[in-house]
């Protein structure tokens, strides 16, 4: 069972998604999303986030902060993907990952799905 915690912040993060332009879509995946073994109580939340534009993302990390009191975040690049790891008051802790839109578009144009989408995801 999801944290409630945990599912605050999903929503808050979804809400957020949706007013921001360059987003296009944002897909929770990882152990919350789990069909079998779903992630228990203290579970991370995993976003994957693709968007036409990084630059309002990776210019500074006050973006986080609307999501919570945030504790500490560490900002790393995953190849040509900007990755946040965003730990929140009450030990939440947040994955964000961010893909140009375009990794998306060859997924499903080529009917594929992202290994870290097997065992559950939602859009």
């Amino acid at each position: 069972m999801i944290n409630p915690n945990l599912k605050r912040l999903e929503n808050q993060i979804i809400d957020w998604a949706i007013t921001c332009s360059s987003i296009r879509a944002a897909i929770v995946c990882g152990s919350t999303e789990r069909r079998i073994n779903p992630g228990d109580e203290w579970a991370d939340l995993d976003f994957e986030i693709y968007v036409t534009d990084f630059s309002d993302f990776i210019k500074g990390a006050e973006w986080l902060n609307r999501f919570g009191t945030l504790w500490t975040h560490l900002q790393l690049q995953e190849g040509d993907s900007p990755v946040f790891l965003a730990l929140y008051n009450g030990s939440e802790k947040v994955d964000f990952h961010f893909f140009n839109i375009t990794k998306l578009q060859n997924l499903v144009d080529n009917q594929e799905l992202h290994d870290s989408y097997i065992r559950g995801y939602r859009i």
